[in-house]
């Protein structure tokens, strides 16, 4: 079942509700919080199904915790890759959000969202809590 937009046009794509690949990668939890974690290989990777109801430029964000320092990773949905910067927190379960720009949906309908490293030999594991797709007008 893709996810669909809130009321207010958000896809807020969440780590309990996606799809792991691989074997070492697993979801995490600390209170009423659930992130991705255990994310130490570069072959693994994350996916969520969604569903667009609108076309539309549609900002990404996502949600991030790591100690490792200068690790970058894609989101990739329409055919695009939007890169980014995973920040430094410090600490596996501090958060901060990351923007990765804006990608054009031309026309409604069910895409891919996916997650993965932008470099195979310079990764390093981070945790991941959630993306979010904002439509902007």
């Amino acid at each position: 079942e893709p996810i669909t937009p809130d009321e207010k046009g958000v896809l807020n794509l969440r780590a309990d509700d996606a799809d792991l690949h691989g074997q070492l990668i697993k979801l995490e939890s600390k209170g009423s919080h659930t992130w991705v974690g255990f994310w130490d290989k570069p072959q693994e990777f994350i996916s969520w199904k969604v569903k667009f109801t609108q076309p539309g430029k549609y900002k990404v964000n996502a949600n991030v915790a790591t100690i490792h320092k200068d690790i970058e990773f894609i989101v990739e949905v329409a055919g695009k890759q939007l890169a980014a910067k995973a920040p430094h927190t410090g600490k596996w379960d501090e958060w901060k959000g990351v923007g990765l720009g804006s990608v054009e949906i031309a026309q409604p309908g069910e895409q891919t969202v996916t997650v993965r490293p932008k470099d195979a030999k310079t990764w390093k594991a981070i945790n991941l809590r959630s993306v979010r797709l904002t439509r902007s007008e």
